[in-house]
């Protein structure tokens, strides 16, 4: 991912942010100072994805790392949920929500603003890929429409592709105790190690998007 590309992901982390501090009246406030920081994570869990998982795959199978053929770095692109899941737990570790100590329970949502900034970016930044092929997929630029056909994306209805864009993705849900964003954002406060959870959250970012796909179409 090019700086450039980066300031406006930082952007969407900052509108993230300002909304999480003004929602908390402040009890959590952001650092805006750890854009280098956060960077420097997520190029990290990024090479580590793609040297990891990524170099030991051929063809969607999983190899003996003998058996792989070389790869540049430009060869091997993760797709965009695990770029947004790099991205949040880049987050995640930095931490740059200043959360303020108080006594309320740890339902609140100041106790888990920098789980709630990595997942919603997250989010956010997938929002952002699908965008993109829904532009480009309703564009008349061939070259753009041709790229855009290769994404799995492409496979799903441009309305429904605008339903997530405008609405949002959407979490299961059965009953009234059965809260999906509070069991998440406590699964995400529990992490002690972000180079094993990248895989592991691209997957869970995965399934939301399928479920709210299939939520839209129907």
């Amino acid at each position: 991912m090019t700086k450039e590309t980066f300031d406006d992901i930082w952007n969407i982390i900052k509108d993230t942010a300002d909304a999480i501090q003004n929602d908390t009246n402040g009890m959590a406030k952001f650092d805006n100072h750890q854009k280098s920081t956060v960077f420097h994570h997520y190029e990290y869990l990024n090479a580590l994805s793609k040297n990891r998982h990524m170099a030991k795959s051929r063809n969607g199978i999983l190899c003996e790392k003998r058996d792989v053929v070389a790869r540049t770095e430009e060869e091997i692109r993760l797709d965009r949920h695990k770029v947004s899941s790099c991205i949040a737990c880049a987050l995640l570790r930095v931490h740059p929500m200043e959360v303020i100590p108080n006594n309320e329970a740890k339902t609140n949502l100041s106790y888990y603003a920098n789980e709630v900034l990595a997942f919603f970016v997250a989010l956010s930044v997938m929002r952002s890929f699908t965008n993109k092929v829904l532009t480009s997929l309703r564009s008349g630029n061939s070259n753009e429409h041709k790229k855009a056909r290769e994404s799995t994306l492409a496979e799903v209805s441009t309305n429904t592709l605008e339903k997530i864009i405008t609405d949002g993705y959407v979490f299961p849900r059965r009953g009234e105790h059965d809260d999906y964003l509070l069991w998440q954002l406590i699964a995400l406060s529990d992490i002690n190690d972000f180079d094993d959870y990248v895989i592991s959250l691209s997957c869970t970012l995965f399934l939301i998007e399928e479920y709210s796909i299939k939520f839209y179409q129907n």
